[in-house]
């Protein structure tokens, strides 16, 4: 009843739920829920070490993703319009899914920069901006098969 598999070694998905979604404070809720969606185990299944321990860092790359948001929202300081964030964040979307996932050039944002769509100076609130980086982060996750 501890939760711990001895059998199978690792834990119950009970336990391992549980223990995420402690993880998960802090992060928006609207972006917890999906989070703790994708990672989710079935109650009675045991889950081995090595996907806990994945999955922990999931949700810890979680919290810095969302760090590392804030950050660049106050850098980018005044513009951020709506346009020019939609633009960076589907450049991001597609890079994620690329095999040059960490290969994104000044040039490449500069040219999403300047083909944004102008919405009339419609500015993205700091909260908006956060969730829509982190639904990036959690489009990008692949589910274990």
């Amino acid at each position: 009843a501890s939760g711990i598999n001895a059998e199978y070694g690792g834990l119950s998905g009970k336990v391992h739920n549980e223990l995420l979604k402690g993880l998960c404070n802090g992060l928006p809720p609207v972006i917890a829920e999906r989070l703790l969606e994708k990672l989710n185990c079935k109650e009675l299944d045991a889950v081995p070490h090595q996907l806990f321990y994945n999955n922990v860092l999931t949700c810890l790359v979680g919290h810095d993703y969302k760090k590392h948001s804030e950050l660049l929202y106050r850098e980018l300081g005044s513009v951020c319009d709506r346009g020019v964030c939609e633009a960076l964040f589907q450049l991001l979307a597609e890079h994620t899914e690329s095999s040059n996932k960490y290969e994104l050039s000044s040039s490449l944002i500069a040219r999403a920069i300047s083909s944004a769509n102008n919405y009339g100076q419609q500015y993205i609130s700091n909260e908006e901006f956060v969730i829509s980086a982190l639904d990036t982060y959690v489009d990008m996750l692949q589910t274990p098969s």
